[in-house]
């Protein structure tokens, strides 16, 4: 079962570990809006961090594409931010 609170207590761990961590499951099966999901992502990614995305293309043959396009767009975003 998926819960905001797992997602939070996840991403606030690797935060705290020393070595690069992979986000996986940052869509919830599909539970989770794309575009909300990787800018969460990207908020809590740290510069040595992946993240790894499943797609099913056989209903959405460009979901690869935009993934990575949601994910770069968040990234940019981010960098844009001012620091607070």
């Amino acid at each position: 079962m998926f819960r905001d609170a797992n997602r939070l207590g996840m991403a606030e761990l690797i935060q705290t570990l020393s070595k690069p961590a992979i986000h996986y499951k940052v869509l919830a099966a599909g539970r989770n809006d794309p575009a909300e999901a990787f800018k969460y992502v990207a908020r809590k990614m740290r510069p040595v961090d992946a993240v790894c995305v499943g797609i099913y293309t056989a209903d959405k043959p460009d979901m690869l594409a935009e993934d990575v396009e949601l994910l770069e767009r968040a990234l940019a975003a981010r960098n844009q931010a001012p620091a607070s």
